[in-house]
């Protein structure tokens, strides 16, 4: 069962999606539910529970990786990040 926090989560995910990219452009994902219902766009997923991380040019590396140098990062070398 769908609870309200994890439709709010799916409702602002979909949100950013529509604000920063462009209606009809390829966007990949892994399998999280909430990016289900993703309409408007080129919308391919890989299936990291499966072991599947990269088919042809779909993937999330570009984004993971970001992430972990900026966690890094925050967890490293700043003492605050702000807005």
């Amino acid at each position: 069962m769908v609870g309200a926090r994890d439709r709010r989560a799916k409702r602002i995910l979909h949100e950013f999606v529509a604000m920063h990219a462009a209606p009809g452009s390829a966007v990949h994902t892994d399998e999280h539910a909430s990016y289900e219902g993703l309409e408007g766009y080129q919308h391919e997923t890989v299936q990291h529970k499966a072991g599947e991380y990269v088919r042809g040019t779909v993937h999330t590396n570009g984004i993971e990786s970001f992430r972990a140098v900026l966690k890094r990062g925050y967890h490293g070398t700043y003492q605050k990040v702000s807005v």
